[in-house]
């Protein structure tokens, strides 16, 4: 595997445990936006990377598959910005952490990335 790639994946996963442990304080909401930034940018990077070096394998295939169903199904950052009137509600905020999280392991994203970066160590 690329270790440009393997960097990337491995900010996806730092991404998850960063989500995973917040716990609706307030200031939560800056850092989910701001990790959902940065997924949504490593996401296009990896997609376009993998897809230049023509990697065939099933687990890459996968991989983009679920990458590209979560790009093309989930835009967090107008619900973040109309959460942001509700900075300091602590449920409302645990509720967005959700939504990103569950977002992220749907279609088993971020196991598939575990896989991929398991079988090519």
């Amino acid at each position: 595997m690329d270790d440009y790639i393997k960097s990337l994946l491995t900010q996806t996963l730092e991404v998850h445990a960063i989500l995973n442990k917040l716990k609706g304080d307030l200031g939560d909401l800056d850092v989910i936006k701001k990790q959902v930034g940065r997924i949504e940018g490593v996401f296009k990077v990896v997609c376009k990377k993998i897809e230049a070096l023509d990697y065939s394998s099933d687990d890459y295939v996968e991989l983009i598959k679920a990458i590209k169903f979560y790009l093309e199904n989930y835009d967090f950052y107008n619900v973040i910005e109309a959460y942001k009137m509700y900075d300091e509600d602590s449920d409302r905020i645990r509720n967005m952490r959700t939504l990103v999280i569950r977002a992220l392991e749907e279609k088993d994203l971020i196991a598939k990335i575990k896989q991929v970066m398991k079988r090519q160590d």
